[in-house]
């Protein structure tokens, strides 16, 4: 009763008071009530505050990141299927030339700066020994279909997350060295796939995307010794406000720019031949493990160094460990690497570094040279190394 007085005594302030800025002499009542019965006044009352009610006890939404927008002014980075479109209309690649399938997991994500790791080439001529050698390790791939699907566009689910892209890429996978005349020691991987990935937002998990790789593959050897089948299966999560995958500062200057990966991975292959290989032939390995990857780019886009130091020096460190369920032996592999960015071309850790800089291309590519050193095991042989090189890479 109290409720119905109350509204009651409002329903007649308002029919009594003149609206702002109504003139003297105006008609004082409201046309908005004129010719209205209390009972219909009162049921609008109720309707209203029934609406209230409802709107009171509703979930809230998710706030959606627009594009552009730094990550910390917003409580939680969300993309829609909406926004994912929109940014990859803008940085749609076909062509991909990495150092392996890792690097090159950004098919349906390339938000992270073209500063990962690039095919690296190596050629040595021993004269007095007539002997010559040739080391390669790449990853090529070729984006034969993308495909953006639609949703809500406005927040993000919260049962399981949503599937919003998905890209099929062939690729080719080389890793090993040739020699001439042939050494014992010669080592390779020449592997033929189908890369497919998928990404998923949403969720109310802690990643804005994860992204699902699946990667059948027929492998053998640079002389074509080896015959292998299997198939990888990836998975990458990404959380931009920790620098998780992807960055949202990539263009601000700082003194160091840092990214982060963490990827799980599960590997069934069975070996025909082992070929030049560490392999067993006739075995069937299930390997299960993943990586982790740290990049660092110094003076990222910090304009008060010079051209030739701006964004151009890089480091890299990455950690493999897999355990093979069937043999149930284990292998790791640990690299750290130091390069220097030789391109003049502007990329996103460069673009701020002068004020006529252009904007960031893919067209042709980066190129830079680094020393590297490497402990562990090579998955792709089985080879165990201890080594460092001086290598000449390119990424497009």
């Amino acid at each position: 009763m109290k409720s119905v007085a109350f509204g009651s005594a409002l329903l007649l302030t308002v029919l009594a008071c003149p609206t702002i800025g109504q003139t003297a002499g105006a008609n004082p009542i409201n046309p908005t009530f004129v010719g209205k019965t209390d009972e219909q006044l009162q049921a609008e009352l109720s309707a209203l505050k029934a609406e209230l009610k409802r709107r009171a006890a509703a979930p809230k939404r998710s706030p959606v990141k627009p594009l552009g927008v730094p990550a910390s002014t917003t409580a939680h980075a969300e993309f829609t299927p909406a926004d994912l479109a929109k940014k990859h209309a803008d940085l749609l690649q076909r062509w991909y030339v990495r150092s392996d399938p890792i690097d090159a997991f950004y098919y349906l994500y390339p938000a992270a700066p073209l500063d990962g790791k690039g095919a690296s080439f190596s050629y040595t001529e021993d004269i007095e020994n007539k002997a010559r050698a040739v080391s390669v390790q790449s990853f090529t791939s070729y984006v034969l279909a993308r495909q953006f699907f639609g949703g809500s566009g406005v927040e993000a689910s919260q049962g399981l997350p949503e599937l919003s892209a998905a890209a099929y890429a062939p690729y080719l996978l080389l890793n090993g060295s040739l020699t001439e005349p042939r050494k014992a020691s010669e080592r390779s991987a020449l592997q033929l796939g189908v890369d497919s990935q998928y990404e998923f937002w949403g969720g109310g998990g802690p990643f804005s995307i994860q992204n699902v790789g699946f990667r059948p593959y027929f492998q053998s050897d640079f002389r074509g010794i080896g015959r292998m089948e299997g198939a990888q299966f990836l998975w990458e999560p990404y959380q931009e406000t920790v620098n998780l995958g992807a960055r949202y500062d990539v263009r601000q200057p700082k003194l160091i720019g840092f990214l982060w990966r963490v990827i799980g991975e599960a590997d069934v292959l069975h070996v025909d031949r082992a070929g030049l290989s560490d392999y067993i032939t006739g075995k069937t390995y299930s390997w299960l493990g993943g990586t982790l990857q740290t990049r660092m780019v110094l003076f990222e886009n910090y304009n008060l160094v010079p051209d030739y130091i701006c964004g151009r020096i890089y480091a890299a460190g990455s950690y493999q460990y897999f355990w093979d369920a069937i043999s149930r032996i284990s292998v790791s592999d640990l690299q750290a690497e130091l390069g220097y960015n030789i391109s003049n071309k502007s990329t996103p850790s460069t673009v701020g570094c002068r004020e006529t800089a252009p904007l960031p291309s893919e067209s042709l590519g980066k190129t830079s040279v680094s020393i590297v050193y490497n402990k562990g095991t090579d998955r792709d042989t089985l080879e165990r190394r201890e080594k460092y090189k001086l290598q000449l890479n390119y990424q497009y």
